[in-house]
């Protein structure tokens, strides 16, 4: 039941790339993406391979022009800057619960308290409701490039409340 309940607590990817089911990767990140002397580039390491959202492949990509890069590859045209501040913030909200809420409860050598990570989740998902709803906020908190100081600041602004 508890499990059912932190389930139910944690925030939903949203958006078109959220339904749009594909091949994640599950460890893309640059020592995974080989780039071959003709020019060719090449993903490695499909050990984490599953069937799931395209916003979870984006976890570990926390660049803007990246994820401009695969919505332009997606939408077949340059996305405007709020699709891709939009999708960026969708891949970090799927980082957070990915890596600071499962791998804490399944993975790490001491599992989280669950009932903790049940009152963390509500919290996150209440937050995680108000950057979708105030694109300047989710903007400010991901930094220009995408890089920025997500998961302190977020932790930091959770906090306060």
């Amino acid at each position: 039941d508890k499990l059912r309940e932190l389930m139910a607590a944690l925030p939903r990817p949203v958006g078109p790339h959220a339904e749009r089911l594909v091949v994640v990767h599950g460890d893309l990140w640059d020592a995974n993406i080989l780039h071959m002397p003709d020019g060719r580039t090449v993903l490695c390491d499909f050990e984490q391979s599953v069937v799931s959202s395209a916003v979870q492949d984006l976890v570990h990509v926390t660049d803007k022009q990246l994820v401009a890069a695969y919505l332009e590859q997606m939408i077949g045209a340059e996305p405007s800057e709020a699709e891709v501040y939009q999708l960026l913030l969708e891949a970090r909200i799927a980082e957070h619960v990915h890596f600071y809420v499962i791998r804490d409860l399944f993975f790490d050598d001491k599992p989280g308290n669950i009932d903790e990570l049940i009152e963390h989740s509500r919290l996150f998902g209440f937050f995680a409701t108000k950057l979708r709803d105030d694109p300047a906020a989710a903007k400010k908190l991901l930094g220009v490039t995408g890089e920025g100081a997500w998961r302190e600041d977020l932790i930091e602004m959770m906090q306060k409340f």
